[in-house]
């Protein structure tokens, strides 16, 4: 499913998808970035509605953010990515700049 990255941390994330993801839901997302990718691995802590939006055939959809806490090797691979360290301040005040893949784990 895809997903949009809204904020982004070492220790977490809060990331904007049209699935209602329910707390405590195991999820890998890989996040492109430079054309390579980098995987991590968390689980959902809540998740919300955000907003709609409508499609071009006029259908009303439901957008959800979700926070994630990140696993213990992912914060490991966050603190010493040259890829995700620049992620960090560019999700201040907005959405980053790395698409979002989100799978289910298991």
């Amino acid at each position: 499913m895809p997903g949009e990255v809204v904020n982004l941390s070492v220790i977490g994330m809060a990331v904007e998808t049209l699935i209602d993801l329910p707390p405590g839901y195991e999820l890998t997302f890989r996040l492109r970035r430079n054309g390579s990718f980098l995987e991590l691995r968390g689980w959902i802590r809540w998740c919300r509605p955000a907003r709609t939006i409508s499609t071009s055939e006029g259908k009303e959809l439901k957008v959800f953010h979700s926070g994630v806490e990140f696993d213990e090797a992912t914060i490991s691979v966050v603190r010493r990515s040259a890829d995700v360290l620049p992620l960090l301040s560019e999700t201040e005040g907005g959405v980053a700049k790395g698409a979002l893949e989100i799978r289910s784990r298991g």
